[in-house]
């Protein structure tokens, strides 16, 4: 018999739970599938779960090609070269040949902002799931989710 100490208990008691919880958000996905089937028959199918798997495996390789991008390009601003930048307060009107308006514009909140980015409270679990059937219905149908086509959340009226 092998000896067990608490801690190796506790997290096996951990990975239970966490398979725990993926089963029953898994359930739940099905669920809000058959629901929104029965909002909108006229919607194409969703892929089969079957399919997952692919879909998991592109998004990994978009994630793993904008880390290899982030680390090895020249994009980067060191700090001695924010140290040799001119102060505006030193620079002379007669040095100055032209002015240029600059334009900000702020984006939208994303699909995946307002999952994370409003609290881990009780709508939390609601947010999730709704963003999960969303990415499940959409599973390889485009690339809605990828970073730069996530569609703005509907949850604020635009101003106009």
């Amino acid at each position: 018999k092998v000896p067990t100490s608490p801690e190796s208990s506790d997290v096996m008691l951990e990975l239970l739970a966490w398979a725990l919880l993926i089963l029953v958000l898994l359930r739940a996905l099905v669920s809000l599938e058959q629901i929104y089937s029965l909002l909108r028959p006229d919607a194409p199918s969703p892929p089969p779960l079957s399919g997952v798997p692919r879909v998991l495996l592109r998004k990994a390789a978009l994630t793993l090609k904008g880390a290899v991008y982030l680390v090895l390009s020249r994009d980067k601003v060191s700090s001695s070269a924010l140290r040799r930048t001119i102060d505006p307060a030193e620079l002379e009107p007669s040095r100055v040949t032209r002015e240029v308006r600059l334009i900000f514009v702020r984006h939208g909140e994303s699909v995946w902002n307002l999952v994370f980015n409003r609290g881990f409270g009780p709508s939390f679990l609601w947010r999730l799931l709704s963003t999960l059937l969303h990415e499940r219905l959409d599973a390889g149908t485009s690339c809605s989710s990828c970073p730069w086509t996530t569609p703005p959340s509907s949850t604020r009226p635009s101003r106009r």
